[in-house]
């Protein structure tokens, strides 16, 4: 099984959410919280930083994790008919499972401009017109929804006192409820 991880920032400013629409792939023309894929070497955390100012032209640092979505979804046509077995599971040859972390942001003040290439549009955008919005890819909508009906200390925070581990990690990062 192939794993491909990416991560997001959630940047919420006066009852405003930072959304960028994208130019490609199967969210081409739709609104969504910026992100992307990690790059080798990065942790998740890395990759929101990068991808939140690539796509947008904003400086953020993580303040909390707010939502993980995991999911398999084939890459390839079966050959032959599904393993009963399995439960009508992709194989594991065939599948590749996609993580996304997304944390909520805290932006150093500036106007978002896109970058032109994969990102059409980098605007701030009225909460309350975003959740009704067919034009919001689902996801980032639930996301947005979930955040602002939420309890205003819920989600992950980083742990920011060293945690020895067992094995050696050039990164090594962990997030808990505080």
């Amino acid at each position: 099984m192939n794993v491909v991880c990416a991560a997001g920032g959630l940047i919420v400013r006066n009852h405003n959410v930072l959304l960028v629409k994208t130019t490609y792939g199967a969210n081409r023309g739709l609104w969504m919280i910026p992100g992307g894929l990690v790059e080798p070497g990065e942790t998740f955390e890395m990759a929101a930083i990068r991808e939140v100012y690539e796509e947008t032209g904003i400086t953020a640092q993580p303040r909390r994790l707010i939502a993980v979505r995991s999911g398999i979804k084939e890459t390839a046509v079966r050959s032959a008919p599904p393993d009963p077995a399995a439960c009508g599971s992709p194989r594991p040859e065939q599948s590749e499972h996609g993580v996304y972390l997304v944390y909520e942001m805290e932006p150093i003040p500036g106007t978002p401009e896109a970058d032109g290439l994969e990102i059409a549009e980098a605007r701030y955008r009225p909460i309350d017109e975003v959740l009704d919005d067919p034009e919001v890819v689902g996801l980032s909508r639930q996301i947005i929804h979930d955040y602002v009906h939420s309890a205003p200390a819920s989600g992950l925070t980083k742990v920011r006192t060293a945690i020895r581990a067992n094995q050696q990690y050039a990164l090594y990062e962990v997030y808990t409820l505080a």
